[in-house]
């Protein structure tokens, strides 16, 4: 069983090369991150995240894509985090924020106790908080709104 649900949009660029917690692009993965974080923010996520994920016992990442033919973020989302086998502990208990540069749309999808934390109405919170900032093209600062939500409602 999982929920997941539309996070919101963003305005403004694909995948699977991973650091701890961002991903980004078919091998091309500094490229993708680097379009919209630089290396300072990129270690301050990651050390966030990190925090979080052991005090909480509870995965959290985030994935950016772009130009990629994609069904749908939703799918898309919800089939990268079964195929990297995310999520914490035995019940895979974790959130995946999806951001597709190229339709602005965000997604995230949840396992586990995500699904029991992540309601719609928490979905639809955490992506009206961050909008303001994807919408100013602040990523850096969209993605600690989104680490600090996920910790405050884990």
């Amino acid at each position: 069983m999982r929920r997941s649900g539309h996070a919101g949009s963003s305005r403004n660029n694909r995948w699977f090369c991973q650091r701890p917690y961002l991903y980004g692009g078919y091998g091309r993965c500094a490229e993708v991150i680097g379009r919209v974080l630089n290396e300072q923010e990129v270690t301050e996520l990651e050390m966030m995240i990190d925090e979080i994920r052991t005090r909480q016992k509870f995965d959290i990442a985030i994935l950016i894509v772009s130009e990629e033919d994609i069904p749908s973020v939703e799918e898309y989302a919800d089939d990268i985090y079964d195929r990297a086998d995310m999520g914490y502990g035995q019940t895979r208990d974790g959130v995946l924020l999806v951001v597709d540069l190229k339709s602005s749309e965000c997604y995230m999808s949840t396992k586990g106790y995500g699904i029991t934390v992540f309601t719609d109405a928490g979905i639809q919170y955490v992506g009206q908080q961050m909008r303001p900032e994807l919408a100013d093209g602040d990523y850096a600062g969209a993605f600690r709104t989104f680490a600090t939500l996920c910790d405050d409602f884990i």
